[in-house]
């Protein structure tokens, strides 16, 4: 008889509610007590749009809630439902009521709404499973179908944790579109469009292989066995299909088909037999799995210690979670004979966490890897539970009679279900097989060649000959700086006395060291002693390093000493910050607002306090070789950033200045003076600035008129008199800079200097031109870019270029509406989105690969345009400069460029065919995309003096079948007439309208077609990207808050026959728009050629004659006066 035994259901129900707490509130700190309550807990309201993912989450966690709760309830059905979906919406009510008072969360009653659903479901299934007769009928046949039904419901369940993991989302769609993405990878392999991937083969074969083994080890051994497990392994590979972000893989079906004569071999094999390769194939599958490294990704990451960090609101998180518990559950089945045992059990669970941990641990050293507690405690706990729970047991007296009477003999050899004979060759089989598995992980990392920023113990120890050994070492306000603000800016002293009296940090700090005594320091230094750094840590570690700098002679050596040991452990942070934690880049902004300048901030403030280097050993490298040189490279010799928009005001806008001021200040290094890039920022700020007094458009930007927080202060110490007019004209007395910089100096600001600067600049680093045709307000502007691409916020434009004349007329399209949404991936970051040429492949199809473990490939519009090059297509940012290098093949998106300002014209010439292939092209790599051209070159010339502007192409395709187009985009619809074409600026507040006039000269055979309006705004590859009709509402709204230009037309200029080269030349001049009934003026420019070169003849006041090369080659001119 066996003894009853507590139901553990209870249990695991608070303990999994315990987890959604957890869940829902991580990560448990940063409440304000003031914002929320219940008035804004019944001001929730539905949502316009959920996420798809969010829908799904919030639905699927509380089925376990709702299914555990009707296990625990007793009662009629009825009440228990009710009960326990009341409990469902009871929990996820009071976890939306506490979320009002988290900052960083959103209440939502879709939320609620979804939470509650999942909960009835949950137990809606749990109750219908043990009611229905049909349920009960499959229950017992299934039962009946297993060897051992105790044991056997354990593999069930592992196999069931299994599939839910391969169709995860659990959203199926018969859409077209989804199933042609099904299919797309199979597609691409047997068509020879994409490499066979011998890795994930392995992979497959491992996991196909661990889960046909248990299906074979649990069933009964009748004739359809074999069939059984065939069938249910096609059936989860081929339902992947019909899943939305799920695909049918070559590498996965090769697999299944390898394994199937195996899989007959084994049909008549005895439980001990296929217990002992299920534990061989379990452990291959598992270090195989966790040392693999992540293709197209070489960063390497610390392990994570805070469980479920990485696993909450997610889904991926959760299908990451079942691919681990199958694993070990399916683990317990084959360790069940073993785990009866309490101690051995014991031994056994410490064994699997200790291994669990250690393969965590070393995917710290594996490329691309995620190492995460959570998945070692998943795994044990996992395997724990299964192995404890009280499977109920159900004699079987047949199952002896369908057992082959080799398995009963040899169960008898032993406990361990296989006999003892096996067992070391079993023992040593796994050693060896887990030894294969790790040399072939270890191997496979030098396809990907990983990098790594050294150790702080490999860097040297800095030196300084021009060290400054007395506090305060970081800018601090002069004797000269206090007197003049108390004479001619007493407010500003006045408004700080009041912000310390707030409790503002700064001005508690700054009022300390201006009017000592005035501030409580024993007050301030228990309130400094409580910050701990959180998220990127400047918001603590800078005021830490700054009192401690600045209040050095202040503090008493107890305070002192415990303040440097907090200053100590938040660089510590700040390191942890940049190279672990987010991995941050010197070609991003999110290093520079304002990690690395509480870094330097750290280790200046500290440096020499105590035998600790570790602060400034790490700072001095970081800041000398991986930051300056990647400046060196982007700012070039003129100066110029890569990113666009807001992320220069928000990022190096500032650090461009404070970083080397900082520096300066402690260390005497200049470098304002011995760096030609920094100097030139101050004319990349002002020459990017349009004549309507916003930025130029240019890759991810939503702000237009954001000023350079930093380009004040910079003018000034560069002596940029333009630049600084265009910073702080007006600025009162006041510090420029943080934590304090040069005061503000009205007098040098110089309406007049801005006519003294050219109108012409190549910035080399980045290769952009930004030239006019003065600097007045009605002047023609133009942008024309021919450079590598530095990873950050850029977009696949080069050679692009736009025009403005009292209003956009040739612009740069889409809009930055939220980053990584289908418009901004598949329209705005796009080369469609562009005044670029395209060539379109129709089979240039494979779709983005997963971002990440757990993730699902994602369809992106074929647009004919450049390679997926910088953030947003799938590879990490590189760590430095030498980082980008070992990637250059990737990221040189440009060959020669040859550059000129001559005779009042400005020309480029560039190689652009970096741009669209590379060695990858052609291989099935989703990001190099299919070989499509051979070459490609384009010139841009701009005579500023008659405002016209010629734009040539040469472009030779791999098949003349590729179609070709010439893309001008437009915020009002082109006027076309033949081979003219006109397009007017939209209205502006001023009254004044510019026009662009076109000529197209090549090809000969020119088609024109207009193409926008409404419904085809962001019109690309049969389908118009609009966020479902809500984009143009978004649009408006931008334009008039931000200057938003996002286009709603394009022209495409088309050869009319097929040709491998083919050749574009268009004419264009802008003139001021008097009437749209004005008829246009032809432009009656001329062409002659020879096989070398084109020459275009223009007439005007001052005819210019343009000789441009066919192949590389310097631009020729001649200009009558």
């Amino acid at each position: 008889m066996i003894p009853p035994t507590r139901s553990p259901f209870p249990w695991l129900w608070l303990g999994y509610s315990l987890l959604l707490v957890y869940g829902t509130w991580f990560p448990l700190d940063r409440w304000d007590w003031a914002l929320g309550g219940w008035q804004a807990f019944m001001a929730m309201d539905w949502p316009k749009r959920v996420a798809r993912s969010d829908f799904i989450l919030n639905l699927i966690v509380y089925l376990p809630f709702g299914l555990l709760a009707m296990l625990c309830l007793r009662g009629p059905f009825v009440r228990r439902l009710l009960l326990a979906t009341a409990a469902a919406t009871a929990l996820s009510a009071s976890l939306e009521f506490g979320q009002t008072y988290l900052p960083g969360r959103v209440s939502s009653l879709a939320d609620l709404l979804l939470n509650s659903a999942g909960g009835f479901l949950g137990a809606l299934g749990a109750g219908l499973a043990v009611r229905l007769t049909l349920s009960r009928r499959l229950t017992q046949r299934v039962l009946a179908a297993l060897r051992d039904p105790a044991t056997g419901r354990l593999g069930l369940l592992a196999l069931g944790c299994w599939i839910l993991a391969q169709w995860a989302p659990l959203v199926p769609s018969l859409d077209i579109g989804n199933l042609r993405a099904g299919l797309a990878p199979l597609k691409a392999t047997l068509t020879g469009k994409a490499p066979l991937n011998s890795a994930q083969v392995v992979s497959y074969l491992f996991m196909l292989f661990t889960v046909g083994t248990l299906l074979l080890s649990v069933l009964a051994p009748v004739q359809r066995r074999l069939s059984a497990v065939c069938g249910l392994l096609a059936l989860v590979l081929a339902g992947k299909i019909l899943v939305l972000g799920r695909v049918l893989s070559a590498e996965a079906l090769l697999a299944f088909v390898c394994l199937i004569p195996i899989f007959w071999l084994l049909r008549t094999a005895s439980t001990g037999l296929l217990r002992g390769l299920l534990l061989l194939s379990l452990t291959a599958f598992l270090i195989e799995d966790a040392l693999l490294p992540a293709e197209g990704n070489s960063a390497l990451r610390t392990i994570n210690w805070i469980p479920f960090r990485g696993h909450i609101n997610s889904v991926h998180g959760v299908v990451n979670l079942l691919e681990t518990l199958w694993v070990f559950i399916a683990l317990a089945w084959v360790t069940y004979p073993w785990s009866r045992n309490r101690n051995l059990r014991t031994v056994l669970a410490c064994l699997i966490a200790a291994v669990t941990l250690g393969l965590e641990w070393w995917q710290q050293f594996v490329p691309g890897r995620y190492p995460d507690i959570t998945d070692a405690l998943v795994a044990t706990g996992g395997w724990w539970l299964a192995t404890v729970w009280p499977w109920p047991v159900e004699p079987d007296p047949q199952r002896d009679q369908r057992q082959p009477p080799t398995s009963a003999g040899r169960r008898r050899g032993g406990k361990s279900g296989f006999p003892r004979r096996h067992r070391v060759l079993l023992l040593a089989g796994a050693s060896l097989v887990g030894l294969l598995a790790g040399l072939y992980a270890f191997l496979a990392r030098e396809d990907i060649a990983p990098y790594a920023l050294p150790t702080i113990e490999q860097l040297p120890a800095p030196t300084f000959p021009s060290w400054r050994q007395a506090h305060p070492r970081l800018p601090a306000p002069t004797d000269q700086d206090i007197a003049l603000l108390r004479a001619h800016h007493p407010a500003f002293w006045e408004r700080h006395r009041k912000a310390a009296r707030e409790g503002k940090l700064y001005s508690r700090i700054l009022m300390a060291l201006v009017e000592p005594g005035s501030v409580d320091l024993q007050a301030l230094h228990t309130d400094l002693m409580a910050l701990q750094p959180t998220w990127r840590g400047h918001e603590q570690t800078r005021p830490l390093a700054l009192a401690y700098d600045w209040l050095y002679a202040q503090w008493t050596p107890a305070q002192r000493q415990s303040l440097l040991a907090s200053v100590e452990a938040a660089c510590d942070y700040q390191i942890h910050v940049i190279t672990d934690k987010y991995a941050l880049s010197p070609y991003n902004v999110y290093l520079y607002n304002s990690p690395l300048q509480a870094l330097m901030m750290a280790a200046i403030a500290s440096h020499g306090d105590s035998d600790n280097d570790r602060c400034m050993r790490f700072t001095a490298d970081y800041w000398r070789h991986r930051v300056l040189p990647v400046w060196r490279q982007v700012m070039g010799s003129t100066g110029g950033w890569h990113e666009g928009g807001e992320y220069i005001g928000i990022g190096i806008g500032q650090a461009v200045y404070q970083l080397p001021a900082l520096w300066r200040n402690a260390t005497g290094e200049d470098l304002f003076a011995r760096e030609a890039g920094i100097r030139g920022f101050a004319d990349f700020a002002l020459h990017r600035t349009r004549p309507d007094g916003t930025y130029i458009r240019s890759g991810d930007a939503a702000h237009f008129r954001r000023r350079i927080p930093d380009l004040a202060p910079l003018a000034l110490e560069v002596g940029h008199r333009a630049a600084y007019t265009l910073a702080a004209p007006t600025t009162p007395l006041r510090p420029l800079s943080w934590p304090w910089g040069p005061l503000a100096q009205p007098g040098f600001a110089d309406t007049t200097a801005l006519q003294r600067e050219p109108t012409s600049r190549w910035f080399d680093g980045i290769g952009l031109l930004l030239a006019r045709s003065s600097w007045s307000e009605d002047a023609t502007f133009v942008t024309f870019r021919a450079g590598d691409n530095y990873w950050s916020h850029s977009h696949l434009d080069q050679g692009a270029f736009t025009i403005f004349r009292n209003g956009a007329l040739a612009i740069d399209s889409g809009l930055y509406n939220r980053y990584g949404s289908e418009h901004h991936m598949n329209y705005t970051s796009q080369s469609i989105a562009h005044n670029v040429i395209t060539v379109t492949d129709p089979e240039d199809t494979v779709p983005m690969p997963p971002k990440g473990e757990g993730g699902s490939s994602r369809a992106i519009a074929n647009d004919g345009g450049q390679r997926r090059v910088g953030s947003g297509w799938g590879r990490a940012a590189p760590l430095d400069f030498q980082h980008w290098q070992q990637q250059a093949e990737h990221y040189r998106t440009v060959g020669e460029v040859r550059h000129g300002d001559e005779r009042g014209v400005s020309w480029v010439v560039a190689d652009l065919t970096p741009a669209y292939t590379n060695a990858a092209s052609g291989k099935g790599d989703f990001s190099a995309r299919r070989q499509r051209v051979r070459s490609y070159q384009r010139s841009f010339v701009f005579d500023r003096e008659q405002q016209v502007i010629i734009v040539y192409d040469r472009v030779t395709a791999h098949d003349a079948s590729f179609r070709q187009k010439w893309l001008l985009h437009s915020e009002l619809e082109p006027e076309l007439q033949g081979r003219d074409f006109r397009i007017a600026a939209p209205l502006n507040p001023g009254g004044l309208r510019g026009q662009l006039h076109g000529q197209v000269l090549l090809p000969e055979d020119a088609n024109l077609t207009a193409i926008g309006g409404s419904g085809l705004e962001f019109f690309v590859d049969e389908q118009n990207y609009d966020e479902g009709g809500t984009l143009q509402a978004t649009a408006q709204r931008l334009r008039r808050e931000r200057g938003a230009e996002p286009g709603a037309w394009r022209l495409e200029l088309q050869p009319g026959r097929e040709a491998e080269t083919q050749e574009f030349l268009v004419v264009m001049r802008t003139t001021d728009l008097q009437s749209l009934a004005q008829p246009t003026q032809p432009m009656l420019a001329t062409l002659t050629t020879t096989n070398d070169t084109l020459t275009v003849q223009l007439p005007g006041a001052q005819p210019l004659t343009v000789q441009l090369p066919r192949g590389m080659g310097n631009v020729q001119l001649q200009r009558r006066r």
